[in-house]
């Protein structure tokens, strides 16, 4: 259940095509075992949330309270740890080196199975309700919810790549002999409007019960503070790792449980990004050089400095474009070498471009340029500016992605 949009890092060392027929086999056998364990015990979960396999303790039964309060707290610990332990990426790089790089999602699924199936089977029921619904609609309404939230959560697998976040993908490329391609980051489905969809379904998924009995709002409680801490660790790994492109990520788009704001946000912003056989550095030469950009950009007629010439925080640049109004921008945001952002602003609307770079293995680069729209017209804005929007920013990338790989 790892709330992860994308891999931080690719270590993999895969296994080789000379490896022994047996041991590759072995490789996919594991991984397939190790997803069907994952799945059994993220069903087991789900049944249990839902009052389908009731939270009894199984062969444990302790009588008094606070023992069982005590004993459910620790099978929260230990899943907690496991959980984010595994997840670190100091802890991947350590492991991979004992283990098959193929096999590290796969034996993180294992783990996960082995703290996740005895909180399960072995949580001990405390005395009293929190609340119950008496009414059969208000009741059937409720689990209605939960499901949704769980088959949200399922969907968010998708979302990413269910595959890879499984452990699948790395298993069939063990017994292929080749390594595992990390995964990019990518905004689709949900996670244009909500940045930790698993979390949030997992959150919908074991509050929304008509029944919530004095153990299951334990458990529920414990899984939400899981979710808190472990979206804040996560938070800052990726910043990190991505810098400005997840930053600007966090500024769109909510953390948890979609809002309608994020959604908006999701609407307002154009965005394509293109693969670029080049370095960062030969790519940020053209990108940075913006008073150059009329010279092989269609889509610029003229820039003009009203400051200093250099890209620099703070610099302004009256820029005219065809069938576009002249409008002035300002940087406000600059990563030498990996991005920068400027805006404008016009009565009623404000327009943020950004553009970033992320280094790609191969000496290569990903070019990401993003347009957002907000403001009391921003709509009007889209109504009348959208189409061209979009058009410029696919040439201009086309541009970008092709005066850097001829001189590379």
């Amino acid at each position: 259940m790892g709330a992860r949009h994308l891999t931080l890092e690719n270590t993999d060392r895969s296994v080789s095509r000379e490896e022994p027929l047996i041991a590759r086999l072995g490789i996919l056998t594991y991984g397939v075992a190790a997803y069907l364990i994952g799945v059994v015990a993220l069903v087991a979960l789900i049944v249990a949330s839902l009052g389908l396999l009731p939270l009894t303790g199984g062969p444990v039964h302790l009588v008094h309270p606070s023992g069982a309060a005590l004993f459910d707290l620790g099978l929260l610990a230990l899943f907690g740890v496991q959980h984010s332990v595994m997840a670190r990426p100091a802890f991947k790089a350590w492991w991979t080196r004992i283990i098959p790089p193929s096999l590290e999602r796969s034996t993180y699924l294992v783990a996960t199975a082995a703290v996740l199936l005895p909180l399960v089977l072995l949580w001990q029921p405390l005395p009293g309700t929190a609340w119950s619904v008496g009414s059969p609609a208000l009741r059937a309404a409720l689990t209605g919810v939960a499901l949704l939230g769980w088959a949200y959560l399922f969907a968010a697998t998708f979302a990413i790549d269910h595959l890879e976040l499984f452990g699948l993908r790395q298993s069939w490329d063990g017994f292929r002999g080749r390594a595992t391609e990390a995964p990019r980051f990518r905004e689709r489905w949900m996670y244009r409007f909500d940045r930790h969809p698993i979390m949030t379904g997992l959150l919908v998924g074991v509050w929304a019960v008509p029944e919530m009995t004095a153990g299951h709002l334990l458990l529920a409680l414990g899984l939400t503070a899981y979710v808190v801490v472990g979206v804040r660790f996560e938070e800052r790994a990726l910043v990190r790792q991505l810098g400005e492109v997840y930053e600007s990520y966090r500024r769109r788009v909510p953390a948890l449980v979609p809002t309608v704001w994020g959604r908006a946000a999701g609407r307002e912003a154009y965005t394509v990004t293109t693969r670029i056989a080049a370095r960062p550095e030969q790519v940020w030469a053209h990108l940075a050089d913006v008073l150059r950009w009329p010279d092989w950009l269609p889509t610029v007629r003229s820039v003009m400095p009203l400051g200093p010439r250099p890209l620099a925080l703070g610099a302004r640049y009256r820029v005219l474009q065809p069938k576009l109004p002249a409008a002035t921008w300002t940087v406000t945001a600059l990563e030498p070498g990996r991005g920068f952002t400027w805006e404008s602003r016009s009565p009623g609307v404000r327009v943020v471009a950004e553009h970033r770079l992320q280094p790609l293995p191969g000496a290569a680069t990903s070019l990401t340029l993003e347009i957002r729209f907000s403001g009391p017209l921003a709509a009007l804005a889209r109504a009348l500016g959208g189409p061209i929007t979009k058009d410029y920013l696919a040439r201009e990338a086309s541009c970008l992605k092709w005066r850097a790989e001829t001189e590379a």
